[in-house]
Parts: C-alpha cells; sequence; structure tokens
C-alpha cells in the first residue's frame, strides 16, 4: 500500500473514532451500541481508503481492522443486513453516482470506484439503482442545466 504509512493510518482511525459521536437515533447507548457504531465507522473508514483498488479482497479489509475475514462477514450481516461484498459494492455504486453528478465520463468512473470491468460496473449500477448510468447521467444533466 504504496504512500500510507502504518503510523498515519493509526493515526488516521484514532483521530477519526475520536471525532466520532456514537450516539445513534432514539436507541439508548449501551456498550453494544457504541461497539456496534466503532464496528461500521471502522468499517467504512477502511472501505473508503481502499475501494479504488479493483483487486480490494474482504480479507484485506478484515486485516485492516484486525479481525478475521469470518468474524468481519459474521458483524457485517449482523449490523447491516448485508456481506461484506454486497456492503463493498454499494459503496463503489454510492461513489460512483458521486462521481457522475459532478461530471466524471461514464467511461472513467468505473475503474474510478474499483470495477475492473465496465460491462459488469453497468450490469450491477442498473441492479442496484433501476436504471442505467447514461440515463442517471442524462435525468442528472437534465435537472442541473442552467438553461432550463
Amino acid at each position: 500500500m504504496a504512500g500510507f504509512s502504518k503510523a498515519a493510518l493509526t493515526q488516521g482511525v484514532t483521530q477519526y473514532f475520536e471525532n466520532a459521536n456514537f450516539a445513534v437515533g432514539h436507541r439508548p447507548i449501551s456498550k453494544k451500541n457504541i461497539a456496534n457504531e466503532q464496528f461500521l465507522r471502522k468499517l467504512e473508514f477502511y472501505t473508503r481508503l481502499l475501494y479504488q483498488n479493483s483487486r480490494l479482497r474482504i480479507h484485506t479489509i478484515a486485516n485492516h481492522m484486525a479481525v478475521c475475514e469470518r468474524q468481519l462477514c459474521r458483524k457485517t450481516k449482523k449490523t447491516l443486513g448485508l456481506t461484506p461484498g454486497q456492503y463493498l459494492k454499494k459503496f463503489r455504486l454510492n461513489q460512483a453516482k458521486r462521481l457522475l453528478s459532478d461530471g466524471m465520463p461514464i467511461s472513467r468512473v468505473s475503474g474510478e470506484v474499483g470495477f475492473s470491468s465496465y460491462h459488469y460496473f453497468a450490469k450491477c449500477f442498473k441492479d442496484e439503482f433501476g436504471y442505467t448510468a447514461s440515463s442517471f447521467v442524462k435525468q442528472w444533466n437534465g435537472l442541473n442545466d442552467p438553461q432550463d
């Protein structure tokens, strides 16, 4: 992982969790809720850090989170109702939607968010959102066209 030292990562994670607000909706704050929130924040932090790598595997995220792959799978499924792979795909697709709305070309977005195949990206995008990436871009541009 070029560009990131272990000390910088540790410091970043520590600051991220120190600044986190663990009050969750209207649920009473319990040790279990805090532990789940910390887990989810850690999962999001490492997913955000690593998602652009098309060769990213779940065991890599687990290693960064200092848990075994099986524990990551169990806890992610229990807290989110998704497998880590499903979470990663949803995360990537939401990032893709953000990049598309910022004007990045579709052909570039798929690689930027960690999909190694444009065709697989297109299929996943349509499956997730119910419309194609090009339809999204057309709709977005139509809504945000200053001449309309």
